[in-house]
């Protein structure tokens, strides 16, 4: 099992397998940008994803990549935090609690600690709602014409050596090399999600997982993950390697959309 000493990033796609399906007890934490709670908060769960590393899983999940997972857990106010252990919540809080609440429920969840925690996981919090009162991103710009991509849905593909060639085969296709185990592509993969709606017809988006699909990796010489491939008709153009910020993966598909690259 690959142990993570950092907070690992999960979506919609990936909610259930990072938070009900892991191997040990979970943090949950669900949160957005241009929230002071949550920002409050981030320096607590870092330490605790540290020192806890292996024996407890702090996964954080931006409500806007994962609104499915945030409607069925009926999240109203930002922080909300989840305590799961054996796949079920064992406590719920709203708000940034404090640091001692929070170490006694991580104590309490890998078995440091018997008695049930008297402290409450509540503090400052948003409205979820404040999420709709953001300045909308401006419009992107528009490229030169490019043939339209065959996968519109606005979501990546899940992609195998068999599917590889046909995918990347015709205009202009993004793929994400990554594994279940590498803590870097969880946290890029909300990005990920991000571009597969923002570009969704004119560029393609594909995920292949290096583990369960080796001869594509061999064939592409990929020696770290996650690596972005971007290729133009079948042949690769441009190559990330590593944690991207999503205003930077933008800029790097703007290029090949406009012929740059």
């Amino acid at each position: 099992m690959a142990i993570f000493d950092a907070p690992i990033h999960a979506n919609d796609m990936t909610y259930d397998r990072a938070v009900y399906q892991a191997k040990v007890p979970v943090v949950a934490v669900f949160w957005r940008r241009e929230c002071p709670p949550c920002e409050q908060l981030d320096p607590v769960l870092n330490r605790l994803a540290r020192e806890y590393a292996g024996k407890l899983l702090v996964v954080k999940l931006n409500v806007e990549d994962a609104p499915q997972a945030a409607q069925r857990e009926q999240v109203r106010h930002l922080p909300t935090l989840l305590l799961v252990k054996d796949g079920r919540v064992v406590q719920r809080g709203e708000g940034a609690p404090t640091e001692s609440a929070l170490r006694e429920w991580a104590a309490y969840l890998v078995g440091e600690r018997s008695a049930t925690p008297t402290q409450t996981l509540s503090g400052a919090s948003v409205p979820l709602h404040a999420t709709a009162q953001r300045t909308p991103p401006p419009p992107p710009r528009q490229p030169r014409p490019e043939p339209r991509a065959a996968h519109a849905d606005g979501k990546p593909v899940v992609l195998t050596d068999a599917t590889f060639a046909d995918f990347i085969s015709s205009g202009v296709a993004l793929v994400d090399f990554w594994a279940e185990w590498c803590g870097p592509c969880h946290m890029i993969a909300p990005a990920i999600e991000s571009l597969a709606r923002e570009y969704a017809g004119r560029v393609k988006v594909g995920k292949l997982n290096v583990d369960e699909n080796p001869r594509t990796p061999m064939q592409f010489q990929i020696r770290g993950i996650p690596t972005l491939i971007i290729f133009r008709n079948g042949q690769p153009v441009d190559r990330i390697v590593g944690v991207q910020s999503l205003p930077a993966l933008r800029q790097r598909l703007d290029a090949v959309l406009a012929g740059v690259r």
